[in-house]
């Protein structure tokens, strides 16, 4: 199996065979001409499925979308909500896509534009969704035409080493959380302690840019039960904000697997 949450959760899929139960395209984008007798103007496919982006014919099949689209007065459509992590901009008239930006987790949500010192800005919140096979985030982006005035993206890569505090959220559960990461050569190293119930766990993995890749097998006297995470988290927000999408498996996990949310601020 694939060693990373996303994957892990992709080859428990795969082993299940949960397949979508309907034929593509899994996803459109479409225009309705309501002038006269209403009838679908343009029709096109709208993002893809990561996981089977390998097999022939499946940039046409489209993606499981959740979120609206926009339209600005330029007669532009910008639009995200698929799982392959994008916001993508449509041409009004005739339906073909004219740009695409990649985003750091899915964006299931309404795209937004304002103007600001003469430039017009493209905004959108990206949190991913803890119920859908996609990283978590916490992220609002803004995108603007290059050009003097444009602000310029911070690429730096943040270390991962620190005290983290917060929450993980498994459905309507809450876990209070403190993660203490250190750097052990290449390799990271540390502990984890949450609540509800009371448990403790070590951590292994790895990071790479801003994006780490944790294990953590924990046990929790209070339930008299053990278990690991899998947790695929990226650094953002200068280094200060670690988000996180979670798999629980093991006997603690309840009905394993199960997903969740980790949102915590360095210390």
């Amino acid at each position: 199996m694939n060693g990373s949450p996303y994957g892990l959760l992709r080859d428990v899929l795969r082993i299940h065979d949960l397949q979508l139960c309907t034929p593509p395209p899994w996803g459109t984008l479409a225009a309705l001409d309501l002038m006269g007798r209403p009838h679908v103007r343009w029709q096109t496919p709208l993002g893809t499925i990561p996981w089977l982006k390998s097999v022939p014919g499946s940039q046409a099949w489209g993606s499981v979308n959740l979120g609206g689209a926009m339209i600005t007065a330029g007669r532009l459509v910008f639009v995200a909500g698929t799982l392959d992590q994008r916001l993508r901009a449509f041409d009004e008239e005739t339906g073909a896509e004219l740009w695409r930006a990649p985003l750091p987790v899915s964006a299931h949500a309404l795209p937004m534009t304002y103007l600001a010192g003469g430039r017009q800005y493209v905004v959108i919140a990206a949190g991913g969704h803890d119920r859908l096979p996609s990283p978590i985030g916490d992220y609002l982006l803004a995108f603007t035409l290059p050009g003097p005035g444009a602000p310029v993206p911070d690429t730096a890569t943040y270390p991962a080493a620190g005290v983290f505090v917060g929450e993980m959220r498994s459905g309507a559960d809450r876990h209070a959380t403190t993660l203490t990461l250190r750097a052990e050569g290449d390799s990271l190293g540390g502990t984890i302690e949450f609540t509800v119930p009371a448990a403790t766990g070590t951590v292994t993995g790895r990071q790479a840019g801003d994006t780490l890749w944790l294990t953590i097998p924990f046990h929790s006297p209070e339930k008299r039960c053990d278990g690991t995470l899998g947790l695929r988290g990226e650094l953002a927000n200068g280094g200060r904000l670690l988000d996180g999408w979670l798999l629980f498996t093991g006997p603690c996990s309840g009905t394993p697997p199960d997903s969740g949310a980790l949102s915590l601020w360095r210390q």
